[in-house]
């Protein structure tokens, strides 16, 4: 076995990607635990850059004639982290110093420019930033100190969440990505490493932006096919090396979200291109399909989240943390008169008739889905006036398969789809029916 040369990160295989900070490269090296608690005099270089790393700092120094360190925390592909007490609120807090800082000429300005903006930020799922600077060459920022332990750890020592546990956890992610995105701050590096639960239960995220505010290119795939970031939780668009918005973190959280629900990651690989070609061209896995007992709809937000175009995802984080947290308590099979069962979810504004009231005569052809060369015939008829205005949907004809029960499954989230989008949903069936 090996370590990362990058962050230390021990039990991986030489040559693969790092699950801590995405490096490729990693090689057998001392371990940073048995590195000198002093700073060391023999600079530490990058595999992937060349670059001489920052040195470590032992306990009790003073860093910026203000921060006592107590604890080395870990260091990552962008900076080094720890726990330090400052001298003058006498406040526990995390000190991060960062590796990109002093080989770039313009990094400086950038950095505070950016740091700036993150300090504006108030949420209590997002560490406030209290103070920032430069160092002999090396930028700096000191933020609260979360004691808690990060989700990759929670799932690795725990398994799978229980499914409302995962969505409270995710809705808290993505309010504070929504508070992020209003400022004008990309994410970025949504990752279970960077979701913390704190010892009461509250969640954090951590790292918000600093990679953009360093100046690290955020062209994730090149020539040579190295990576910067977190390839298993890159959007296509980043492994593209598009431009992003906050569609992007939506992407990443619900690569978290899939690995909370089922204890592992959407596409796995050996290399980040073969990444990169998972994450822009196969479309992903149904949840319910490794975990049965995934609601439906939760299944739905995931693959939502999961699209590869951004316009088909959720606009926002905040629409994506409104989803997560809706009513669905009248949203259960219930029984009608004459002995006919609907699903039904008065608030997403669907339903479909699993068998047909027999006094409704108000069907109405609404498209045509094809799957294995049979078609699919969806009727509706409008359940009441609303708003929202709600539909029953029935399909024509009841084959009597496996198949078709879950083809039922799947097309309760049909919803008010055009006929014109029929082919995109017959792919989506295939997809869902492996």
């Amino acid at each position: 076995m090996a370590i990362c040369a990058n962050c230390g990160f021990d039990g991986l295989e030489e040559g693969k990607v790092c699950a801590v900070c995405g490096e490729i490269t990693v090689s057998r090296t001392t371990p940073l635990a048995e590195l000198s608690t002093e700073k060391r005099s023999t600079p530490d270089v990058s595999p992937r850059t060349g670059r001489a790393r920052l040195p470590d700092y032992a306990d009790g120094h003073l860093y910026a004639g203000r921060y006592e360190i107590e604890a080395f925390l870990g260091r990552g592909g962008m900076g080094s982290v720890y726990r330090v007490r400052d001298r003058e609120s006498g406040e526990q807090l995390a000190l991060k110093i960062l590796h990109a800082a002093a080989d770039d000429p313009g990094g400086s300005e950038r950095f505070r420019r950016e740091i700036g903006v993150l300090a504006k930020i108030s949420h209590p799922s997002i560490p406030k930033i209290s103070g920032s600077g430069l160092l002999d060459d090396e930028m700096y920022f000191v933020a609260e100190f979360v004691d808690g332990k990060n989700l990759r750890r929670v799932v690795r020592e725990l398994g799978p969440f229980a499914p409302d546990e995962g969505a409270r956890i995710c809705a808290a992610v993505a309010d504070a990505l929504d508070e992020a995105h209003r400022h004008g701050v990309i994410h970025r590096d949504v990752k279970p490493h960077n979701v913390m639960i704190t010892t009461d239960g509250s969640v954090r995220l951590l790292d918000f932006g600093v990679a953009r505010g360093v100046g690290i290119d955020m062209k994730t795939i090149t020539a040579t096919g190295m990576v910067v970031g977190t390839p298993e939780y890159m959007s296509p668009e980043q492994f593209e090396g598009h431009r992003v918005d906050g569609r992007s973190d939506v992407y990443s959280l619900g690569v978290v979200f899939f690995e909370l629900l089922t204890g592992r990651l959407p596409f796995v690989a050996d290399s980040a291109m073969a990444l990169a070609l998972a994450h822009t061209r196969e479309p992903a896995p149904a949840p319910r399909a490794i975990r049965s007992e995934i609601p439906i709809w939760m299944n739905r937000v995931v693959l939502k989240c999961l699209e590869k175009q951004p316009a088909d995802r959720f606009p926002t984080a905040a629409d994506l943390a409104l989803e997560l947290r809706k009513d669905r308590s009248r949203g259960q099979m219930r029984r009608l008169a004459g002995g006919d069962y609907v699903l039904d979810d008065e608030i997403g504004g669907w339903a479909l008739v699993l068998a047909s009231p027999r006094e409704r005569t108000d069907w109405t052809p609404s498209m045509t889905l094809m799957f294995e060369g049979r078609p699919y015939r969806l009727e509706r008829a409008e359940l009441d006036e609303g708003p929202p205005r709600r539909w029953l949907y029935r399909f024509a004809f009841w084959p009597e398969t496996e198949a078709f029960r879950r083809v039922v499954d799947y097309t309760q989230y049909v919803g008010e789809e055009t006929a014109k989008e029929s082919g995109r949903l017959s792919s989506r069936l295939k997809k869902w029916l492996g």
